[in-house]
């Protein structure tokens, strides 16, 4: 293949929370997208009291995991992973390293553009929204996902 990838991963508290608040997403298994629920993901969703957060969290773990199928014979060399944290902390680096990892040149022109964009985290709502409770049962569903991808 001669295609460069990049992957996008965004810290998963962050993305269940995100998703408790999307209008089309109830909570349940009714607004589950991704084919059949992995048994031992649907386990743990009904471990949890049919817990919606809990469902939203490993709506991202399942979604890595299709991913890292996917990408799993693809040199290693062509996929660039960033984290969109990273992202945040430093815009202009990460498309940096993205142009680079693409071979696209980051020229004076699209450098001047895109410092016009205005860029606001909201990836840490979730420290402030959820109980202390509710985090740790999401760090608990997450961890392994969590820690692989460095979050």
């Amino acid at each position: 293949p001669l295609g460069r990838f990049v992957q996008i991963v965004r810290d998963g508290r962050a993305v269940a929370y995100s998703m408790l608040r999307a209008p089309w997403w109830d909570g349940t298994l009714k607004s589950w997208w991704w084919g059949d629920i992995p048994d031992g993901y649907r386990d743990e969703y009904e471990d949890s009291g049919r817990d919606p957060l809990i469902l939203a969290g490993i709506v991202w773990k399942h979604l890595l995991d299709l991913t890292a199928v996917e990408i799993e014979n693809i040199p290693a060399e062509r996929i660039l992973t960033i984290r969109y944290t990273d992202f945040l902390k430093d815009p202009m680096a990460t498309i940096d390293e993205v142009c680079r990892h693409t071979g696209l040149d980051m020229s004076e022109r699209f450098e001047r553009r895109l410092k016009r964009f205005r860029i606001w985290n909201a990836d840490e709502a979730w420290r402030a929204k959820l109980t202390d409770s509710q985090i740790t049962s999401l760090e608990s569903s997450l961890l392994s996902h969590l820690q692989r991808y460095g979050f």
